[in-house]
């Protein structure tokens, strides 16, 4: 299985730049967070306002929680109309990169930056961020180029809904296994 990319959208690189800033010095932390996060060993929970993870390091877990503001009301109102008119729910959980940066243009920030951030990581190193955190940072990129709609959930108050969401779309769940590959008898 090939490594998975981060930030193949314009949604996760606007999260991956939060936490690859390229001023100052680099953070020996990230290699290491990259791995565990190639890895899969951020199993990440978004909640309001935040996420949660589970970040197995070896043989240990750490809990990490990440507060992550939403957008003020400022931000808000100038991203509404740019919201509807990108369509946001044509295609369930997806949006065009183009949204990204015309957000990003009106001065609506897709991504937080590192220090907006309220973290905390059951760990004892005295780094900050701790590799942990910056695992679930990486694990969020991943989500969010896989569905970038989770990184307007995080951060907008309140989601537009422009259009029916796809009539042709099926939830998982709706399905039934016994039944989805029917067998013909006769």
């Amino acid at each position: 299985m090939a490594q998975p990319e981060f930030g193949a959208t314009s949604w996760g690189r606007s999260w991956l730049r939060t936490i690859e800033r390229t001023g100052g010095m680099p953070n020996p932390q990230l290699p290491k967070a990259r791995s565990l996060a190639r890895n899969q060993k951020a199993t990440l929970t978004i909640a309001a306002e935040g996420i949660t993870a589970a970040v197995a390091d070896g043989s240990t877990t750490h809990q990490v929680s990440i507060q992550i503001p939403r957008w003020s009301a400022d931000q808000t109102t100038v991203a509404a109309p740019l919201l509807t008119a990108a369509n946001t729910a044509s295609v369930v959980g997806d949006l065009p990169d183009s949204l990204a940066d015309a957000l990003t243009k009106a001065a609506v920030p897709v991504a937080a930056a590192l220090d907006e951030l309220a973290a905390t990581c059951t760990c004892r190193t005295r780094a900050h961020p701790c590799a942990h955190i910056l695992t679930a940072l990486y694990g969020l990129v991943l989500l969010i180029d896989e569905r970038p709609m989770t990184a307007l959930e995080i951060r907008a108050r309140d989601l537009p809904r422009t259009t029916a969401i796809d009539e042709n779309w099926i939830e998982l769940t709706a399905l039934r296994a016994d039944e989805f590959y029917a067998v013909a008898h006769g």
